[in-house]
């Protein structure tokens, strides 16, 4: 009988070699594109943030993190 389970070789690697591999997020970096279109983009993601949201609330389980979702947009409609 062979086993399922393998051994997981990212475990053994030394946090700060893997840290120095990984690249930093696109979102994160400046972007090359126009204001206006950058600006849009941002808008677009927003829409697909609350659609998953609604998406999300309708599942029983999220009940209990409904305070805070509200705290999130309640702290981005001030920002």
């Amino acid at each position: 009988m062979s086993a399922i389970c393998t051994l997981d070789r990212m475990a053994e690697v030394n946090r700060r070699v893997h840290a120095a591999l990984m690249t930093p997020s696109p979102s994160l970096s400046p972007s090359p594109r126009n204001s206006d279109n950058a600006l849009y983009d941002r808008a677009c993601e927003l829409v697909e943030a609350a659609v998953a949201i609604r998406r999300g609330a309708t599942d029983a389980d999220a009940t209990p993190a409904v305070p805070a979702v509200l705290g999130c947009i309640g702290a981005a409609l001030h920002a």
